[in-house]
């Protein structure tokens, strides 16, 4: 996603997700899920947050539509500076004609296999400049 200047008032949000799935003889689709989770390059991946929706925003015959576009998600809030990458899968909830349900997770997606995208944080300028001034100031101590 590029690089993301929290001092530039930058952030990256996530807004939502939308997704198709078909339902077949009496079966039920009944909820979609997006989990993602941040991790810094380097660092032990975390768990999954996700965001989700309990009903479909429009259904035609058996085919059922999902989608949000104002979670407002904001995956750079407590970030230091640093490369990133961000991890998603979908899931969907069913029940089944024959009783019981289900989880599914779309195209075997699953925490360890699913797509990613990386961005990189860089420092606020206020914490670059206050960070440079400290230099400057210990490089004219020591030639005093």
């Amino acid at each position: 996603f590029g690089t993301i200047d929290l001092g530039l008032s930058q952030s990256l949000v996530l807004n939502g997700f939308e997704m198709n799935t078909f339902n077949d003889n009496g079966d039920s689709v009944n909820t979609a899920l997006l989990y993602f989770r941040v991790t810094k390059v380097g660092d032990t991946p975390g768990a999954f947050s996700n965001i989700s929706m309990n009903s479909p925003t429009s259904t035609s015959g058996n085919d059922k539509f999902w989608q949000l576009s104002n979670a407002g998600t904001n995956l750079t809030t407590g970030l230091s500076n640093g490369d990133y990458t961000i991890d998603f899968y979908v899931q969907n909830d069913a029940s089944f004609t024959g009783g019981g349900g289900g989880t599914f997770i779309m195209n075997n997606w699953n925490s360890s296999g699913g797509p990613s995208a990386s961005f990189s944080v860089v420092p606020e300028p206020s914490a670059a400049l206050l960070g440079g001034l400290g230099a400057l100031m210990l490089l004219r101590r020591r030639r005093l």
